[in-house]
């Protein structure tokens, strides 16, 4: 590896937990001045297999970015002792593999692990896409922009969604699963029309967000109007396939159910701006007061105030690690610990240029989280360090190259995962969309 007998060396031991990268665990003296490329070579020459790749390496837990001498300068660590070093096979970064282009700016979206993805646009409308790009299904019955969408169920025979709105409503759609899969597979690209079968009415103001539950029995809203409402979810689709699979009514006559809500959880000074609904038993929200806070629905009390520096545009609870992402108006990205109450804040990542909209952990990959802005990037982060894996442009580049341009690109309103059909879902896509108008599908390698 290019070593001279009188350089500084420490004694490593190196370790993985993908059986398919593992060497032996045997001590083994590097250089100090050794960094990431570095150390891959050392794997790779260790694994001693034709093609070369490269890895990613923590010690305790925290990713090695600079040379070893530095970082156990910086971490306080000892030379003299065997320092463990964890490592990962390196996250490449995703091709832009599709756009979909909308009449206006996507807000929302929500994947799917078999290749379909929903998103709300300003325009009014909900609109169902595949991983291929072909609009499958549309619908617009909001009187303003949609906020937000999420999936509500994902059986066999139907897709049921939520979508709410500006216009202090939320909407409950239903389309044939069938139906949506015929249209995946044909030539013709008019999309299936969708209305909604129930309207759920509560709210005083524009409803910024909303989520389900796990089994989708119940949902959350929040608003503009800084209250928290919580729906039970009715069984008005059956009623609403059935009529339109009967085709004997018309649109205009479709009757919708109206509902209204069964819990207020009043406690935000400002905006709601995020809800997440990880538990049957939890509710976590974000707002522009400042705070994340967790509310336990069984006893109808906010049990955590968690207060940071800057409005809260966005919240994602990872169940696994008991860790609450945010994004801010301060441009960063936090980690939040409930348990932890002497020190609520675990980390702050800061790497865009504009305030962070909107945050979303990875389905499968336990330490991975991606974030939107509207310094029109999207980035993927490992939350074990505070450098992103990689940055996501949307910058118009109007014919000239991206790195030609330092203006910021157009703004990016939501991101999230989705799988295509039949992949495995360590494969997800990240998916995008903002005020370019477009979701963007970008796979995973």
């Amino acid at each position: 590896f290019g070593m001279q007998a009188e350089e500084s060396k420490v004694v490593v031991r190196f370790v993985t937990n993908d059986p398919a990268i593992r060497v032996v665990d045997t001590p083994i003296a590097i250089p100090l001045r050794l960094g990431r490329l570095g150390l891959s070579e050392v794997i790779n020459h260790l694994l001693d297999t034709p093609s070369r790749q490269p890895f990613d390496f923590l010690i305790a837990g925290i990713f090695v970015r600079t040379s070893l001498a530095v970082h156990i300068r910086k971490h306080k660590l000892s030379e003299e002792d065997v320092i463990t070093i964890e490592y990962i096979s390196a996250v490449a970064p995703p091709k832009e593999s599709t756009e979909c282009e909308h009449d206006d700016w996507v807000s929302s979206v929500s994947g799917t692990p078999f290749g379909l993805v929903l998103t709300g646009c300003y325009d009014r409308g909900v609109h169902i896409w595949s991983h291929e790009g072909k609009l499958v299904a549309t619908g617009q019955a909001h009187e303003s922009a949609v906020k937000g969408v999420a999936w509500m169920s994902l059986r066999e025979q139907q897709l049921r969604f939520l979508s709410c709105s500006k216009d202090a409503m939320v909407r409950a759609w239903t389309v044939d699963a069938a139906s949506v899969e015929n249209k995946r597979n044909e030539e013709d690209p008019t999309p299936i029309p969708i209305t909604p079968y129930a309207a759920y009415k509560g709210h005083t103001a524009s409803v910024e967000t909303i989520a389900c539950n796990p089994t989708s029995t119940q949902f959350a809203t929040g608003g503009l109007d800084k209250d928290i409402l919580l729906w039970d979810i009715a069984d008005d689709a059956d009623n609403a396939v059935a009529e339109q699979s009967s085709k004997k009514r018309k649109t205009s006559e479709a009757k919708v159910a109206e509902h209204t809500f069964s819990q207020t959880f009043s406690g935000h000074t400002g905006k709601v701006a995020s809800i997440d609904f990880p538990t049957h038993l939890q509710i976590v929200s974000g707002g522009w007061d400042n705070t994340v806070r967790v509310w336990d629905l069984s006893g109808g009390v906010n049990t955590e105030v968690m207060t940071g520096p800057a409005a809260v545009n966005a919240v994602a609870f990872s169940a696994r690690l008991g860790l609450v992402a945010s994004g801010h108006t301060d441009k960063a990205v936090r980690l939040w610990d409930p348990r932890n109450s002497e020190q609520h804040i675990q980390q702050s990542m800061s790497s865009h240029q504009g305030m962070v909209t909107t945050v979303s952990w990875h389905p499968t990959s336990l330490y991975q989280v991606v974030s939107g802005s509207h310094d029109g990037t999207v980035k993927l982060w490992d939350v074990r360090t505070i450098v992103p894996l990689f940055t996501l442009s949307s910058r118009q580049t109007d014919g000239k190259s991206k790195a030609a341009s330092s203006k910021p690109g157009p703004k990016v309103l939501a991101v999230g995962w989705s799988s295509a059909k039949g992949s495995d879902a360590d494969t997800s896509s990240i998916i995008s969309g903002g005020a370019d108008n477009n979701l963007k599908i970008h796979t995973m390698p």
